[in-house]
């Protein structure tokens, strides 16, 4: 999901990918919208629609220059925060600040490239769409935590061919968006380098330490929070810690 979210005190706002933050951040003092990505969650699938990150990114930019938000703190975890870089990096004046956790924003290396390659397979990407369970088994190995509640609801929204259909996409463009994702790594040190970062690092997430490291040279002006107890999603996993370093760092 991607949220924005205004202090009630103040003019923050803050784009993000999660579900268990939001009341975290609300708590704070913080009001939240909660647009899911097309194809994700409750969202619909727009005929023509390809679910690309390029394709995603512009919806979210065109949802933002609707609500004309400005002063805006962007959070991105997993594909949400190239996604959500990208909008930021064709707005940098009305960005405050950048929260990255569990995310990249160049092109896919090493062992992510070797996943982007095995995701993109015919096989994987059959078993994607037409296996009842692949959802629910990815998320039982990067959740520390999930309940029978919150299980239910993503069987619900993937409960279909067709609705899986769209979440088959984003894993073949670690390797198609290639040509994306380079110029979106030189786009973020150009117009972002300066900002204000809260960097992320969960380290139940094997993968977290090496992109939290290259994170922090692309934004010198950074903080690094530890997670000891998180995984790959760290805003389910450590909601309250995650909103606390977001207040402190940005208030």
């Amino acid at each position: 999901m991607l949220h924005e979210f205004e202090r009630s005190r103040g003019t923050a706002r803050l784009l993000l990918t999660s579900a268990h933050a939001v009341p975290a951040l609300t708590s704070l003092g913080f009001r939240c919208l909660v647009p899911d990505l097309f194809g994700y969650g409750l969202s619909e699938h727009p005929v023509g629609f390809q679910f690309t990150a390029s394709e995603h990114a512009d919806a979210l930019l065109a949802f933002v220059q609707a609500l004309g938000l400005e002063e805006l703190i962007v959070l991105g975890q997993d594909w949400g925060g190239p996604i959500a870089l990208r909008v930021a990096t064709q707005m940098p004046n009305s960005i405050r600040g950048v929260v990255l956790g569990s995310t990249f924003a160049w092109r896919s290396t090493g062992v992510t490239r070797w996943i982007g390659h095995v995701l993109r397979l015919p096989a994987a990407q059959r078993y994607m769409v037409t296996g009842e369970h692949f959802i629910e088994r990815v998320l039982r190995l990067a959740r520390t935590r999930l309940t029978s509640e919150e299980l239910d609801h993503y069987r619900l929204v993937a409960a279909t061919p067709d609705l899986r259909a769209a979440k088959a996409v984003l894993p073949r463009q670690l390797i198609d968006a290639g040509d994306w994702l380079d110029s979106l790594e030189t786009e973020v040190v150009r117009t972002l380098g300066t900002k204000r970062s809260l960097l992320i690092h969960p380290q139940k997430d094997a993968f977290a330490a090496s992109y939290v490291r290259r994170l922090a040279r692309m934004l010198p002006d950074h903080v690094i929070l530890k997670l000891p107890h998180a995984g790959h999603f760290f805003q389910e996993d450590a909601p309250a810690e995650v909103a606390l370093a977001v207040r402190d760092r940005f208030a």
